[in-house]
């Protein structure tokens, strides 16, 4: 089907699916070959600049009166981080050090004025919620399908990771205890395919089905990356099945063992995160809190004490605006993460009020209304369990994270103005 541009992004649900998925595919291309007009970095930011452009004029054809105050936020964030960006290339700053944290996140943030301006309707953004969603089931399914591949075949595991790493591709096959990180960027469809699960599922059509591609979306992502986004999905799943048994009309029956279910799961997340193999989660950040972590040299108190006062100094340095997408603090042999300080140091208190106020906005507004309480629920939790999991992993705040916090803003910004 050919896309329509002759409005500016005034497309029809199936184009608006084959416009985003073929910008998906070329930023793929260019990130996996790495090189395209020069580079891959300029190739992509070429990219990005058709994007920007196509968005931002379909955002200026409509009147600005659709877009609420969180839907405003979310596009100042955007752009905010799009200057931060600029500054870090115009000052010199280590754009090599910034490309695997900010240059991905960059990409994925400019796919939200898409999204904003073409997500006019609610019909439209479940077209794309529900392809999303089948999308990442897809994915899920796949790497499943490894796992219990390197489960019966252990030698077929080191075969592909040989196999990717030649072709300079990493697969993020993470279980068993072992795991090997190679970034292609279906997480972002898993992650979205649960929200797009339990919201079909809320809305009551083929409700078995979506609540089984849910399953294996949140299976896919438990055994392929880290116990931080387990941790946060695995909440809001069993918050979620409490607000519906409780709101969603199931029958008495199915709602105890829904509650049951809910029990279970949140009973294993303690479990997970204070024992086994992998546990010992939450004493692992008391430690690191504390300064008595046995995490290299992060186990002297003199040098913890050293970084906050790194931190601190950097904040002083830039409060408001930040120093641009470039700063950062060196540790060891890498970096301090993405974590809100971070995002301080970046772009300032300024950037991060931008960012907090659509999810603080939308608690007040919960608390207010009562109508349709799950749905609510269900796009709220699912907004927690990406801000819980990008605290610890600095890939979510900037990039996959921001994705799926913007298109749940977004469907909640929609269903609230009943578009």
């Amino acid at each position: 089907m050919r896309i329509k541009f002759k409005n500016f992004g005034i497309l029809n649900g199936k184009d608006l699916c084959l416009y985003i998925l073929g910008l998906f595919i070329l930023d793929s291309i260019f990130h996996i070959t790495g090189y395209f007009l020069g580079g891959s970095k300029l190739g992509r930011i070429g990219l990005l600049g058709l994007m920007l452009i196509i968005s931002c004029t379909g955002i200026i054809r409509q009147k600005i009166c659709k877009l609420n105050r969180n839907d405003i936020a979310v596009i100042v964030l955007s752009a905010l981080l799009s200057v931060g960006f600029l500054r870090a290339v115009i000052s010199g700053q280590d754009i090599n050090f910034v490309k695997p944290y900010i240059l991905n996140g960059f990409i994925y943030l400019l796919y939200l004025p898409i999204m904003y301006y073409c997500l006019d309707s609610v019909k439209k953004c479940e077209i794309l919620l529900q392809y999303s969603t089948i999308m990442g089931f897809v994915i899920s399914l796949f790497a499943i399908s490894l796992v219990i591949s390197f489960i019966l075949f252990p030698p077929l595991l080191s075969t592909i990771l040989k196999f990717l790493y030649r072709m300079n591709m990493v697969l993020l096959i993470s279980g068993l205890g072992k795991v090997a990180r190679v970034m292609l960027k279906g997480i972002v469809l898993q992650v979205l395919g649960i929200f797009g699960g339990f919201y079909f599922f809320v809305k009551g059509e083929n409700k078995l089905f979506w609540l089984g591609v849910s399953f294996i979306n949140f299976l896919g992502i438990a055994i392929s990356y880290s116990r931080g986004i387990i941790g946060g999905v695995i909440l809001a799943l069993a918050f979620w099945i409490i607000l519906s048994s409780k709101f969603s009309g199931i029958e008495k029956g199915k709602a105890k063992i829904l509650n049951l279910i809910g029990f279970i799961v949140l009973l294993f997340v303690l479990l997970y995160m204070l024992c086994g193999e992998h546990g010992h989660f939450f004493s692992y950040i008391i430690e690191r809190f504390t300064g008595t972590s046995n995490d290299g040299t992060l186990n002297s108190d003199v040098f913890r004490k050293m970084m906050n006062k790194m931190i601190h100094y950097k904040i002083l340095e830039a409060p408001f605006w930040g120093g641009g997408l470039g700063e950062h603090i060196n540790l060891r042999d890498g970096a301090i993460e993405m974590t809100y300080q971070d995002i301080v140091i970046r772009i300032g208190f300024v950037g991060l009020s931008f960012f907090l106020y659509p999810v603080l906005s939308m608690l007040v507004k919960l608390l207010r209304e009562n109508s349709n309480i799950t749905l609510r629920g269900v796009i709220f939790l699912s907004l927690i369990a990406i801000m819980f999991a990008a605290y610890f992993n600095p890939y979510l705040i900037t990039s996959l994270g921001l994705f799926v916090y913007c298109f749940c803003i977004r469907a909640f910004s929609l269903h609230t103005n009943k578009a």
